[in-house]
């Protein structure tokens, strides 16, 4: 199973945080599959769209601290990097659907 979940139907690319067990919290695996799902979604013209979401309950806690200090980026290259400038440069609107009252 999959941390990042990605769906695209209608013009909508929805990715969604899938590890609620650890409050969405993301690792730099998810961050890698966040950028490549950007870059895909970027280049697919039937794309107008990305939403980000997380399950009922939680979007997500930010980053898995655990992870991040046993793999902390040491690069531009890293999966961190690669998703903050997707994410700054993505041409197409982004939208969080964020839970809560």
């Amino acid at each position: 199973m999959s941390d990042i979940l990605v769906h695209t139907e209608a013009g909508v690319c929805t990715l969604t945080f899938n590890r609620p067990d650890k409050k969405n919290s993301i690792t730099a695996a998810m961050y890698g599959a966040m950028a490549d799902a950007l870059a895909a979604a970027e280049a697919d013209d039937s794309v107008r769209c990305v939403v980000f979401q997380g399950n009922e309950a939680i979007f997500s806690a930010g980053n898995d601290i655990g992870d991040f200090l046993n793999n902390p980026p040491a690069t531009a290259e890293s999966p961190v990097f690669r998703f903050l400038r997707g994410i700054a440069q993505f041409p197409k609107p982004v939208i969080a659907a964020v839970c809560g009252p």
